[in-house]
């Protein structure tokens, strides 16, 4: 039992280190992002921080409906069924660009929120203009979101890591040089060269260029199989090429839950980052520090989260249904105990923390206390995201999704909204309200996950 314990906690970290690598990368395109504009001014940080806010709630149901690749494959690729796995490759693709339009124009949708909800009209221009400047990156994290999947889940994780890393250090660059136009370049002691100043809408510009050059990497550069792999181009056999109509229902089924529970998740940070609006640009910037550092600490437990779910698909393809618990727990544990450094580090350096991304005193002082509130729902963040992924590798998405959309929207949102705008708690009264729904999530899903391996588990 022990030395079986110890394979599987080593088989989890070694399948998630790289993921992990590869969501730190991604997150920080958005943390430069918030520390280069966070010197443009508080306006355009909480601009900025508006426009991305609605931008990645709108693409987040794609994201759910593309990670139905992560059970599906894992459980082929454990069964050994290699015309399977390459067909759910195959249409994964299809459905990335299939969905571009219509969630570019979701999109689009957001921006009458801003009036409705009485965000502070000094905000709302640069948040509008950094969403347009965003919608050209839609089709390129899609397709590098279906080519990361598919890969995760057949054991490889290196080519999405290349192209973060690649995309980091052009992005960096690109957000600096845009941002601030030639006073950045000499700033630095660069010759200027004639570059405007874009402000915020810059790194907007510098994400899309970025994500595109990540989806380049992995389908290009990366994307063929290594020889003898399971999904390997066999000589003298076709590939599948015909329309998987079965299959794509298949994948709508699986993901279509997994990206409205996704959906409640952020929708209800989201609304929080605009609900913040009504407090001020301060206050919103304030928020934006703090979020952004809980979202980094999340990517952790993220990818820990996705490496569960693969190993608890792989057991149920391999037909070792009864060792899915064990495989989810383990990740549970490894997903908890991520989530308890960054809570250290979060209660003990606060003001060290918010003056990485901005000089202002008064933002910073605005910041503390919200990142204090932050580590205190650390660990239940990394038990329930987990949770939702040993869940997701059985197949299970669719009770995720209503306990998300219960606890979320009907206890910690009220919550919040009655601590920050009628107990005049402010902001850090609506950041109690997300604790009081991360740790009732945690506790439902963990109990699921106790239900659903508690008997036999059929593949999907």
């Amino acid at each position: 039992m022990g030395a079986t314990f110890r394979t599987e906690v080593r088989e989890n970290v070694r399948l998630a280190a790289p993921i992990v690598a590869t969501q730190i990368g991604m997150m920080l395109m958005g943390m430069v992002d918030t520390a280069i504009v966070g010197r443009v001014g508080e306006n355009a940080l909480a601009s900025v921080s508006i426009g991305n806010t609605l931008t990645f709630a709108a693409m987040v149901p794609a994201w759910g409906i593309f990670m139905a690749i992560e059970p599906l494959a894992s459980q082929a690729f454990g069964a050994g069924d290699a015309a399977r796995v390459k067909k759910i490759r195959r249409e994964g693709m299809r459905i990335a660009l299939l969905l571009t339009i219509p969630f570019a124009l979701l999109t689009l949708a957001t921006l009458p929120l801003l009036e409705l909800l009485h965000v502070d009209p000094v905000v709302i221009p640069g948040a509008r203009s950094y969403l347009f400047t965003r919608l050209p990156s839609l089709l390129p994290i899609f397709v590098f979101t279906v080519a990361r999947t598919y890969q995760q889940a057949v054991g490889r994780t290196r080519a999405a890591f290349e192209a973060v890393v690649f995309a980091n250090v052009v992005h960096a660059i690109a957000a600096y040089v845009t941002c601030f136009g030639d006073a950045g370049l000499t700033r630095v002691g660069l010759p200027a060269l004639g570059i405007p100043a874009y402000g915020g809408v810059g790194a907007g510009l510098a994400t899309s260029a970025s994500s595109t050059l990540m989806a380049v990497w992995i389908t290009w550069f990366r994307g063929r199989p290594p020889k003898g792999a399971l999904d390997a181009p066999s000589p003298g056999v076709p590939e599948p090429s015909g329309l998987d109509r079965e299959l794509i229902a298949k994948i709508f089924r699986v993901g279509v839950p997994i990206g409205l529970q996704v959906s409640a998740e952020v929708g209800i940070f989201s609304l929080v980052t605009v609900l913040m609006g009504r407090l001020g640009g301060r206050a919103t910037a304030a928020h934006q520090i703090a979020l952004g550092l809980t979202s980094f600490s999340f990517m952790g437990a993220l990818g820990i989260a996705q490496a569960t779910s693969v190993r608890v698909g792989l057991s149920i393809g391999e037909s070792r249904s009864n060792e899915s618990r064990r495989a989810g727990l383990i990740g549970i544990g490894l997903g908890v105990a991520t989530m308890a450094v960054w809570a250290l580090v979060f209660a003990l350096a606060p003001r060290l923390l918010a003056r990485l991304f901005t000089p202002e005193s008064a933002v910073i002082e605005a910041a503390v206390p919200l990142i204090r509130v932050g580590a205190l729902f650390q660990l239940a963040d990394g038990a329930q995201v987990v949770a939702a992924g040993a869940l997701r590798g059985t197949g299970d998405t669719r009770w995720p999704l209503v306990i998300n959309v219960v606890t979320h929207w009907f206890v910690g949102l009220p919550l919040g909204i009655l601590l920050a705008f009628v107990w005049h708690r402010g902001a850090i009264g609506l950041w109690f309200g997300l604790t009081a729904g991360l740790t009732a999530v945690a506790a439902a899903l963990v109990a699921r996950f106790f239900w659903k391996t508690a008997r036999e588990i059929a593949p999907i």
